[in-house]
């Protein structure tokens, strides 16, 4: 079976959402978190749906370069909630619930895809990740953090 059909079957069975709301199962959640998760569900399993049923009967390349994006839009959507939850738990002592639960969500997602992808992919599209975020995060913190500015934050 192809990459391309074991993610619609993924998809279409209703594994993916299910392995997203299984990170949840037991835990009292307010509703706006609750709604949060539902909505980012919805989003991610028609996301992945359109891609494995418009483009990929089209053009196998295009569906990979789909996927790829697709990955890393999700690859720097888990870094951010990450980066929230941790900095907030610095800060607070505590947890920053949809944060942390959204975190959770798309780390299930990245797990679904990249157990579907050969080794070397995801090496691949993890270098390419982590040079863009390092990278990125070193110039722009440079530029719009001037060495003392994270004093004004800390209280």
């Amino acid at each position: 079976m192809s990459t391309v059909a074991r993610l619609h079957e993924v998809v279409a069975s209703g594994q993916l959402a299910k392995k997203i709301f299984a990170n949840v199962e037991g835990i009292d959640l307010s509703d706006e978190v609750r709604d949060r998760l539902t909505a980012f569900a919805k989003r991610r399993t028609a996301g992945l749906g359109e891609l494995t049923t418009t483009i990929s009967p089209v053009s196998n390349a295009d569906f990979y370069r789909a996927l790829a994006a697709f990955w890393l839009e999700l690859r720097f959507e888990w870094q951010r909630h990450n980066l929230v939850s941790n900095y907030h738990a610095i800060r607070t002592g505590g947890c920053h619930v949809a944060s942390f639960m959204l975190a959770a969500a798309a780390s299930s997602v990245l797990a679904c895809i990249e157990q579907h992808l050969s080794d070397e992919d995801r090496a691949l599209m993890d270098g390419f990740a982590a040079e863009l975020i390092s990278g990125t995060h070193l110039a722009l913190a440079q530029r719009l953090d001037p060495p003392n500015a994270t004093a004004e934050y800390a209280a």
